[in-house]
């Protein structure tokens, strides 16, 4: 709220589950998504109702990130414990160190559909399949999205934004 005001503009804000909006479809010429989709149950169904709720011609945009592609990869794994331990004795704690149980994490995160898709490319192929018109992605925005440090500690994981014009 307090960015919608000091843009100057006026705003409904609604909160309810992206896997089951609550509009009408063809409601909006946007949609929105930063770093939610690796996090969802059923992402397949909440891109189904991102895609029932724009209007045709509406644009839909998806910021995130390949969180942990690293839990299913050996290669990626040797990677990741290399790099986030020299960051760990540059700043004293790691990438996920912040977590209260990282095994649990790690462990909770293998179940996530999205963990073990190669993004944003899954997501261009599943916009395709929906038929949007046009599909696009940049695979790399940190520098837009994320201050320097950031951009260090999260180098493994590359922000990306996919999207597509229905």
């Amino acid at each position: 709220a307090e960015n919608i005001s000091a843009a100057g503009v006026k705003a409904d804000l609604a909160v309810m589950d992206c896997q089951n909006i609550q509009y009408h479809d063809e409601s909006f010429d946007l949609v929105v998504c930063r770093d939610l989709t690796w996090t969802l149950a059923d992402p397949v169904k909440a891109y189904k109702e991102w895609t029932r709720v724009l209007r045709k011609g509406g644009v839909l945009l998806v910021f995130d990130a390949c969180w942990y592609l690293h839990l299913f990869d050996e290669k990626r794994m040797k990677v990741f414990e290399e790099y986030n331990n020299n960051l760990r004795k540059k700043y004293g704690h790691g990438i996920f160190d912040g977590h209260k149980n990282t095994k649990k994490c790690d462990e909770l995160s293998k179940k996530l559909f999205m963990s073990d898709k190669h993004r944003p490319y899954w997501d261009m192929e599943f916009l395709i399949s929906l038929r949007y018109r046009r599909v696009f992605a940049e695979p790399k925005i940190d520098e837009l999205v994320r201050d320097e440090k950031a951009q260090e500690f999260y180098k493994l994981f590359p922000e990306f934004l996919v999207g597509g014009i229905k």
